[in-house]
């Protein structure tokens, strides 16, 4: 398991950020106790997975072996998950 190298302060985050990464944490955890007391935690622990996850997709776009325009790879793969989301 990999040692954290530090969380990004919560002044970083503007409200916007802040009720985006909340929404995620509801969809995620499928109740509203993770805003609440110490599950608050929970809801940035989410968050922070997404980031790493989007990440790793971001450097596969761009550094992959994929040829091609990585701005269009990831547009074509935004296209792809609205669809999806379209679908639901």
């Amino acid at each position: 398991l990999k040692k954290k190298a530090g969380t990004i302060p919560l002044r970083t985050f503007n409200e916007n950020d802040k009720a985006l990464i909340k929404s995620i944490a509801i969809a995620e955890t499928g109740s509203m106790d993770v805003l609440f007391g110490e599950n608050i935690k929970e809801a940035f622990d989410i968050a922070e997975e997404y980031a790493n996850g989007g990440i790793d997709t971001l450097y596969s776009l761009v550094f992959g072996d994929e040829p091609g325009d990585p701005d269009r790879k990831m547009e074509q793969e935004l296209r792809i998950i609205i669809e999806k989301c379209k679908q639901k």
